[in-house]
């Protein structure tokens, strides 16, 4: 009898230990992040064909940099601007710029993101939609073109746009 009794404890204890293994192995899966599975969107920046961009930053302000390219005729970019939605941004999400963009060519742009400044904390995904107001050649007529959708991580404190123009 006493042997059986040893037996069932033996049995019990290993299998208790086993069980006390799988919940803390789970439990340190959990804290990584491992079951945390978000929006399920990739982050970064899906551009319509003929654009390119890398590199995203989004910082707490709202501002998005990048290095944009294109591939194709000429472009004089006079705009860019961002927004929440597929509808073009209004007022003071269009930021003024001056960059030639020539075939095969990548200048590094700005947005401006609304909607981040209030809501979004660092680590949190903002999706969007990237546009941009240039003409084409030499004396082209201007275009607005939404040019890429975004799902990226606000990832940087601060406000590199306290020194750029806005336009209406």
């Amino acid at each position: 009898m006493a042997r059986k009794q040893q037996s069932s404890m033996e049995f019990i204890t290993t299998y208790g230990w086993a069980i006390i293994a799988i919940v803390v192995a789970l439990g340190v899966l959990y804290s990584l992040g491992i079951f945390s599975f978000g929006s399920g969107a990739p982050t970064g920046c899906a551009v319509i064909e003929g654009f390119s961009c890398t590199k995203p930053i989004l910082y707490s302000s709202g501002a998005l940099t990048m290095q944009f390219g294109q591939i194709g005729t000429m472009k004089t970019i006079t705009a860019t601007g961002c927004s929440s939605n597929s509808t073009a941004p209004t007022g003071s999400n269009w930021l003024a710029t001056s960059q030639t963009l020539q075939s095969g060519q990548t200048v590094n742009l700005t947005f401006n993101c609304p909607g981040v400044q209030s809501s979004k904390q660092l680590g949190a995904v903002y999706s969007g939609t990237l546009w941009l107001q240039y003409s084409s050649g030499t004396g082209g007529a201007a275009v607005t073109q939404q040019v890429a959708q975004i799902n990226v991580p606000v990832s940087q404190y601060g406000n590199p746009l306290a020194s750029l123009l806005y336009v209406a």
